[in-house]
């Protein structure tokens, strides 16, 4: 017996298959349990995103209707938009949502909110140190973020900040020339 198409009926023991009220409680079940072997068959694939192919990641997020995928991403960041799809819903224009896009299309980012930079109410920017946002990857975040963030929210920039070790050495020198003599050759 397949769980899509289970009879209840034949699961009673013999002496209750007779009985009107049995029946008439099987039958009324079928459809619960019909829905329910949809569901279990759905479960089965999100234990499988990370063996998916990049065709089958874009059909399930089209099926899921995850309104922040990039197709052009990475199978990497593919599997773990569809992984965290319906959490980001869940919270759906909050910070936590617009950083977990971010973070997972981009690597490391922060978002700040207006007041930890000292910007206008209801403003924020991301902070990442990944070069590549200036590029055709800005295109493709720009309506992402306007897809996860709270419509009242406006983004103020995208700030790349990159850190590394420097020896730098710094002095002043005074010379002073009473004359100058400039040759040039001739030939």
């Amino acid at each position: 017996m397949k769980n899509t198409s289970i009879d209840l009926l034949k699961l009673l023991p013999a002496w209750m298959r007779s009985d009107k009220a049995n029946i008439a409680l099987a039958d009324g079940i079928k459809p619960v349990a019909d829905t329910i072997a949809v569901d279990l068959k759905r479960l089965t694939r999100w234990n499988t995103i990370d063996q998916m192919s990049e065709e089958q990641l874009d059909y399930m997020a089209w099926e899921l209707n995850v309104l922040w995928y990039e197709p052009t991403a990475t199978i990497e960041v593919k599997r773990e938009l569809i992984k965290k799809s319906d959490l980001v819903y869940m919270r759906l224009g909050t910070k936590w949502a617009v950083r977990q896009v971010v973070e997972d299309i981009l690597g490391n980012a922060t978002i700040e909110e207006w007041w930890e930079y000292g910007g206008k109410p209801y403003h924020f920017r991301i902070v990442c140190n990944d070069l590549a946002i200036l590029g055709e990857r800005y295109d493709n975040l720009m309506p992402i973020i306007n897809v996860v963030k709270r419509k009242s929210a406006w983004l103020d920039a995208i700030a790349i900040e990159l850190t590394g070790d420097l020896t730098a050495w710094f002095g002043i020198g005074y010379h002073e020339m009473s004359r100058e003599r400039y040759m040039r050759r001739v030939s």
